[in-house]
């Protein structure tokens, strides 16, 4: 075998790995398994959000995420916005980043969970409004609406595994729909979006019944939370 053609084999055997370890980062479901609740630290982070919002808003971000939920767009990510927290020290500046990945990957992970939490805010608004109108055609559709609800949590309950519960406590012990609340918050100052749902939840607070109606969303059976991959 020529000196080239050895190269040639080794060039491939190297794109043969390069596109492995691609497929790789590249896999979602992987990528969402490295996160925890036990890993998230809102303190530090929210403290320094708001100046890296407006940094990412002055360069023309369209969106405070990644592109994509796996390792590579995480990667990339960290890559193009490291430079706007230069004046932080190194360590602050990789912490930062690493929480800001951490509750991009649990959005993703324990969206079943925070699903369940707010209809569980849209049942106690719509028997709200249940309560304070008379007997008409609105107040019949949003008893229809609550019993959806009530349908809904309870097939999401009955899912719900051991494991899934520990979750929840976990979730419920960090604190962890308070923070997403507070973090939406800042990301709207911004010109970003956090978790859309928070928005229309806070809207909802200022309907009446008949304006409530008219903005019932659809509500399908929710799926069950995804099982955690253990290594």
């Amino acid at each position: 075998m020529t000196g080239l053609a050895v190269i040639w084999v080794f060039a491939f055997l190297g794109l043969g790995l390069l596109f492995v370890i691609y497929v790789i980062a590249a896999d979602r479901t992987r990528f969402l398994t490295r996160f925890d609740v036990d890993q998230w630290r809102e303190g530090y982070y929210l403290r320094s959000l708001p100046n890296f919002l407006q940094s990412l808003h002055d360069n023309h971000f369209k969106t405070a995420w990644p592109a994509h939920c796996n390792a590579v767009s995480a990667a990339f990510f960290r890559f193009r916005t490291r430079p706007m927290l230069k004046r932080k020290p190194g360590k602050l500046r990789s912490a930062f980043l690493q929480q800001h990945i951490v509750l991009f990957a649990l959005r993703e992970s324990l969206a079943p969970y925070i699903r369940d939490f707010i209809l569980y805010e849209q049942q106690k608004m719509v028997g709200n409004r249940i309560v304070e109108m008379e007997d008409t055609l609105d107040r019949e559709r949003l008893m229809a609406y609550l019993e959806s609800i009530k349908a809904n949590r309870q097939f999401f309950q009955e899912t719900l595994t051991s494991h899934d519960r520990r979750i929840l406590v976990e979730m419920v012990e960090t604190g962890f729909v308070p923070t997403l609340r507070r973090a939406h918050a800042i990301f709207q100052e911004h010109g970003y979006s956090l978790l859309p749902e928070f928005t229309q939840l806070r809207r909802w607070q200022e309907l009446s019944g008949p304006e409530l109606v008219q903005e019932l969303p659809p509500l399908p059976l929710p799926k069950r939370p995804r099982a955690k991959v253990h290594a």
